[in-house]
């Protein structure tokens, strides 16, 4: 499928018609949420206003997905003049090189943590709303305190966490 030119920086060239589709949904579904999700707070705006605001957070947020499909990236590819069009990203990004992972069998990497346990400890309690969405009662001192003690203890340190780096 080709798109026509003026729609050529948000669908590149040649968009499929699931990356146009996923594109839209996303930018007309977040106006959507965000519209309906904040009815109280704007039932006092004239109507001309909610449709502005509407259009701009369309035109966002489906321009946020669209920097994700195959059809814009190879559009920016063979476009590097054409970069500034994506706001204060510089260079183009290689992507991800790899990902950390907590709680592994087999960590490859620690953080001591002995000296900021009690603010991490006392981040948490601040959270309550998190912490009364768990399916089970939590205290975050015996959560938190618990699970650094016994990822610091092999290492010998009082608090540790460990992450698993993978390459990608």
């Amino acid at each position: 499928m080709h798109a026509p030119p003026a729609l050529h920086d948000v669908f590149g060239e040649s968009p499929s018609k699931r990356e146009i589709a996923v594109v839209l949904a996303f930018g007309i579904g977040a106006a959507l949420w965000l519209t309906l999700g904040l009815r109280a707070e704007s039932s006092g705006l004239p109507w001309w206003r909610l449709v502005i605001a509407a259009l701009v957070i369309t035109d966002i947020a489906a321009g946020c997905v669209a920097n994700f499909t195959r059809s814009t990236n190879d559009y920016y590819a063979t476009r590097p003049r054409n970069r500034w069009l994506f706001i204060d990203l510089g260079e183009p990004w290689d992507g991800v090189r790899f990902a950390l992972f907590n709680a592994t069998p087999a960590p490859t990497h620690h953080v001591d943590v002995s000296d900021t346990i009690d603010a991490g400890i006392a981040s948490l309690r601040e959270h309550q709303t998190y912490l009364d969405a768990l399916s089970e009662p939590t205290d975050p001192d015996t959560f938190l305190r618990g699970a650094a003690s016994a990822s610091g203890e092999p290492l010998g340190l009082a608090a540790a966490v460990t992450f698993e780096l993978v390459g990608l």
